[in-house]
């Protein structure tokens, strides 16, 4: 019986190693862009800029960020995700595509009220955003092309596992990711003036309380997103722009 337990802690904790590393994977490596912004004429995809923390990042060159006072953020759209994507945030709270569906368009309605609530709070803000687009207007249109969802059960799970080590193994592999494109576009001339994409998991954390909800990690993620997007509209010349990568605090 001694040798059969060490048999499966073993087994216990190689799992939990492997679906770790397969969770850092996805949160950090490049998600692959869609025609959202690959359809947009002169964009160089594998463009990024050194002073912005995302995957890819490109800006038409007579592009000025002072040529515009006021914003309109546009709907956030879902539709690039991937039919069956739904499968990877399975759970006792997401059980069909249908449902899955229907809490991704609830985040994308949550990403834009944080991103025009950011820009609107930001100190020293200097644009408007506005209701609909018009002259002087720097349109914002974001696409969310994925999105995972915490899965609460087998992280409270996990935090119990009898294998030392184990627990903060599988936590890795059970947090959300989401991934975004963004095109600014000029209001007046219709031109997409600037890109940018990323994919993203939340902060890491000593004990991450949010994942004992499924929705709270990925919504974690479009706050930090549109707290960066308020900055980079108001940002000076040689200001760079940095993601969080640690939080002490478990929310």
């Amino acid at each position: 019986m001694h040798s059969k337990a060490i048999l499966v802690a073993a087994s216990l904790l190689l799992a939990a190693f492997c679906l770790a590393g397969c969770a850092t994977y996805r949160g950090m490596a490049s998600a692959d862009l869609t025609a959202f912004i690959t359809g947009v004429p002169g964009v160089d995809p594998n463009s990024k800029l050194e002073f912005l923390p995302f995957n890819h990042s490109w800006t038409n060159r007579a592009f000025s960020l002072k040529k515009y006072a006021s914003v309109y953020v546009a709907p956030v759209t879902t539709r690039y995700i991937k039919p069956g994507s739904w499968v990877n945030s399975m759970s006792a709270h997401i059980t069909s595509e249908k449902g899955y569906r229907a809490e991704v368009d609830e985040l994308a309605g949550y990403f834009r009220e944080q991103v025009a609530g950011s820009i609107r709070a930001y100190d020293k803000n200097r644009f408007q955003v506005v209701e609909a687009p018009g002259h002087g207007t720097l349109c914002l249109e974001l696409a969310l092309t994925e999105v995972v969802f915490s899965r609460p059960a087998a992280y409270a799970g996990s935090m119990a596992s009898p294998v030392p080590g184990t627990s903060s193994a599988v936590d890795a592999s059970l947090g959300s990711s989401v991934a975004f494109e963004l095109r600014l576009r000029d209001a007046g001339s219709g031109e997409v003036v600037f890109t940018a994409a990323d994919r993203r998991t939340p902060p890491a954390k000593v004990l991450d309380l949010n994942k004992f909800s499924f929705t709270s990690s990925a919504r974690e993620i479009c706050q930090e997103w549109a707290g960066l997007f308020a900055q980079f509209l108001n940002m000076d010349k040689q200001e760079t722009l940095r993601a969080r990568k640690f939080k002490v605090k478990p929310w």
